[in-house]
C-alpha cells in the first residue's frame, strides 16, 4: 500500500517538473512544488492536532482524490495561460499527503509485533524506496505518451489502488497484551493440612 502511495506522490512531483519543462519555465517548479508541500504541511499540522485514531482508509482515499482532481486542469486536457492558476488545487491536493503517510506509519507501528517492529519499518522504507523508483519510468512513460495530464492520471491511479489496499490493513495489534498473558502470582494460602 505504501509503495503505491509513494509512487503516486513522487509521480506528481515528476508531473510538475515535466509541465515546467514543457513550458520552458523551470521557475514554475519551485512555486508549484512549494505550494503542494505547503498543503501537506498544513494538513499534517491539522491532522496532528486531531483526537482519536487516524482512519487510514479515509485518508488514503482523500490523498488519491486529491491527485485525481489535478488531472482535468493539466495539458493536453486544458492549457492554462499559466500553471499558477492550479496552485489552489495543488494546495488542496497536498493537504491529505502528510496525514496519509503518517497514518500508514502509525498503523504499521500498531500492527507490528514489538519484537519485529524495526524490521517492519525497514520493509516499509524499502517499499517506499521501490515506489519512488518505479514512479520515474512509469510516470515518465505516461507523460511522454499522454502528456502531463496522463502522468497525473497515472499518479492518481496508483494512489487510488493504494487506497483500495488500505482496506486490508489490519486495525489492531496481533500481539496480546503482555500484562494480561502473565499468570497472577503472589502469596498463596497454605493448603489444608500444611503446618
Amino acid at each position: 500500500m505504501s509503495l503505491l502511495l509513494i509512487c503516486g506522490i513522487v509521480g506528481v512531483d515528476l508531473v510538475i517538473v515535466a509541465w515546467a519543462n514543457e513550458l520552458e519555465s523551470p521557475q514554475y517548479v519551485m512555486v508549484l512544488a512549494s505550494v503542494w508541500a505547503l498543503g501537506s504541511l498544513v494538513g499534517g499540522a491539522v491532522a496532528g492536532g486531531l483526537r482519536g485514531r487516524p482512519r487510514l482508509v479515509r485518508r488514503s482515499l482523500a490523498a488519491a482524490l486529491g491527485l485525481a482532481v489535478l488531472v482535468p486542469f493539466m495539458p493536453p486536457v486544458v492549457h492554462l495561460s499559466t500553471p499558477l492558476w492550479i496552485t489552489p488545487l495543488l494546495f488542496l491536493s497536498g493537504v491529505a499527503i502528510a496525514p496519509t503517510v503518517a497514518a500508514a506509519m502509525g498503523r504499521l507501528g500498531e500492527v507490528s509485533p514489538s519484537d519485529r517492529r524495526a524490521e517492519a519499518f525497514g520493509w516499509l522504507a524499502s517499499g517506499m524506496g521501490v515506489g519512488s523508483a518505479l514512479a520515474g519510468p512509469m510516470i515518465g512513460a505516461l507523460i511522454d505518451g499522454l502528456g502531463v495530464a496522463g502522468g497525473a492520471a497515472g499518479a492518481a491511479a496508483v494512489a487510488l489502488l493504494a487506497a483500495g489496499l488500505s482496506v486490508f490493513v489490519p486495525a489492531a495489534s496481533p500481539d496480546p497484551d503482555p500484562a494480561a498473558a502473565e499468570p497472577v502470582t503472589g502469596p498463596t494460602a497454605p493448603a489444608v493440612g500444611d503446618s
